[in-house]
């Protein structure tokens, strides 16, 4: 009796390699995005929610006079889904718990900001650049902020994806000089083509080094590139891949902005937004169940998904990366974090979401 594989050996192995690659991702969904992990409440002292005039605070940083600067409105999810919560797009500045508002100065365009960095270029004068997803395309936007003018930054230039030779989105971006910036390619093609991209797990995204007019790709072949950093002594980069559970350090060649690989961590989280704390110790928000997190922007008033911040950290660069969670929450205080921030003296963290307002937990001693 002829069976199946003789009479159609191709079609079997056909078949038979679907129902394999099939399997395969299955697996990796369930295994990279977290469906089976454990979440638990890690509460570091007393934590609350910041109150003010905003909404979404997807990435943070370190500002002037020990601040927190955040974006926020939610990159358009609550605008469109949720409008009767809407603020408004725009940076905010926190002190303690006061919330004040950034102005846009010489800038008239649509602003739909992403991810965030500052540098300090001297006493009182620091630089802002911001990822802004405009209608058109993505762009970085490069502002000035001279502290004696107050919450005014004033804008200087705007660098698109197609300046970047980018096909698709960008996360974040971390400066190098008043010209120069590292970003993130997070998205290949369009959010559509992109995001199932990163349910396949298909590599098509990278970073890319932009130097006074001149657009490099400096490391390519990854899923996802998130958040992205420099290290205080400007000579390596921190980047991570959500998609991959994934931290990389890499070392900055300072002639020509080109990187080389260092270390790599995985970790049993998905890492979002870094904040770098020192050369050896950066703090990082995740999504510990990204799965979740997929199903909760479905109806982020109703659902709910965990948030996770951890601090990755070594003794010296001759050591291994290690970390620890600093904070975790299951949904209840608050969802989806993207982003976490100490302040200057290590007493308070903030924690920032890609929808919902910030958190913020006191620290009994201090944590830097």
């Amino acid at each position: 009796m002829e069976t199946i594989l003789s009479k159609h050996p191709i079609a079997f192995i056909l078949v038979s390699f679907f129902v394999l690659f099939g399997a395969e991702r299955a697996w990796r969904y369930v295994d990279k995005f977290g469906v089976l992990r454990e979440v638990e409440i890690i509460h570091p002292g007393e934590c609350k929610i910041l109150e003010g005039d905003y909404q979404g605070s997807e990435d943070l940083t370190l500002g002037p006079g020990g601040s927190v600067i955040a974006s926020t409105g939610g990159l358009n999810a609550v605008k469109f889904k949720t409008p009767h919560l809407y603020k408004g797009d725009k940076l905010i500045k926190i002190t303690g718990t006061k919330v004040e508002n950034l102005e846009l100065l010489n800038f008239k365009e649509e602003f739909v900001p992403h991810g965030i960095d500052l540098m300090q270029v001297k006493k009182n004068e620091w630089l802002v650049f911001v990822v802004n997803h405009r209608s058109d395309q993505d762009y970085v936007e490069m502002f000035d902020w001279t502290l004696s003018n107050g919450l005014k930054l004033k804008h200087y230039k705007s660098v698109s994806v197609s300046d970047l030779g980018i096909q698709g989105n960008v996360n974040d971006v971390t400066i190098i000089s008043r010209h120069s910036f590292y970003v993130s390619n997070d998205k290949f093609y369009n959010a559509a083509v992109g995001r199932t991209g990163h349910y396949l797990g298909i590599p098509f995204c990278k970073i890319v080094f932009w130097n006074n007019g001149n657009a490099t790709d400096v490391s390519t072949g990854y899923v996802e590139p998130n958040g992205i950093a420099r290290s205080p002594s400007g000579d390596r980069l921190f980047f991570t891949d959500p998609m991959s559970d994934a931290f990389y350090e890499f070392e900055i060649n300072k002639k020509d902005g080109s990187l080389k690989l260092v270390d790599t961590l995985i970790l049993p989280t998905s890492p979002d937004n870094i904040n770098v704390i020192s050369e050896n110790e950066v703090l990082i928000g995740c999504h510990v169940r990204l799965h979740d997190l997929f199903i909760y922007f479905a109806d982020t008033e109703k659902l709910r998904s965990p948030s996770h911040v951890i601090r990755v950290k070594r003794n010296d660069r001759n050591s291994a990366w290690g970390f620890e969670t600093v904070f975790m929450d299951d949904g209840s205080l608050i969802s989806g974090s993207s982003a976490g921030a100490f302040t200057a003296d290590g007493n308070t963290l903030y924690v920032g979401t890609v929808v919902e307002k910030i958190a913020f937990c006191r620290y009994t001693t201090a944590q830097m």
